[in-house]
């Protein structure tokens, strides 16, 4: 959470309307074995998923053709995604006009919720470090980037999620 700017603009950059507060955002990259693998830079919380994945320049040249990634619904990547031959997964959703999911479907979404819950496990402990649990103070700003991404990739030196005979390996990159 960013200490509420005084400037107009600044405020409208970075005002979450879905956390309800000033924040930065940032996109995360893990591997299939669930190891922090690309932070991005720094965003606004006004910022969309959209924008910030398609301008994060790196983590696009690093993916490769027949490359899959595991995305939240809200991710609306799919088609720029596609034309570099990468596959998004995404859970499917009901939508208006029709009851309820398939069989298939319901089937399908499980298992990538499955591999979700992992991720929100590894963001959950980026969480757990102190220095991002307070007011960034706007004079700390030119340094968020740095504190969250070294808390990234400190977690991967702790304990893993999972253990190694419970992964299944697959050539899913995860955001």
């Amino acid at each position: 959470m960013l200490q509420k700017p005084s400037d107009l603009q600044d405020r409208k950059e970075t005002f979450s309307f879905y956390k309800h507060h000033d924040t930065v955002k940032f996109l995360l990259g893990m591997s299939p074995q669930l190891f922090v693998n690309y932070v991005s830079q720094a965003w606004g919380g006004r910022a969309s998923d959209k924008h910030i994945t398609m301008h994060s320049e790196s983590f696009l040249s690093g993916l490769t053709l027949g490359n899959q990634v595991i995305a939240d619904r809200g991710f609306t990547v799919n088609d720029e995604l596609r034309q570099l031959g990468v596959r998004t997964i995404i859970p499917a959703f009901k939508g208006r006009g029709r009851p309820q999911l398939t069989k298939t479907e319901c089937a399908k979404s499980e298992d990538i919720a499955k591999a979700r819950i992992h991720i929100e496990r590894i963001i959950q402990r980026i969480r757990t470090f102190h220095i991002l649990g307070s007011v960034v103070r706007l004079n700390m700003t030119d340094v968020i980037e740095q504190l969250f991404t070294v808390c990234a990739y400190l977690t991967n030196f702790q304990t893993p999620i999972i253990q190694n005979n419970e992964l299944k390996t697959s050539q899913c990159n995860y955001i």
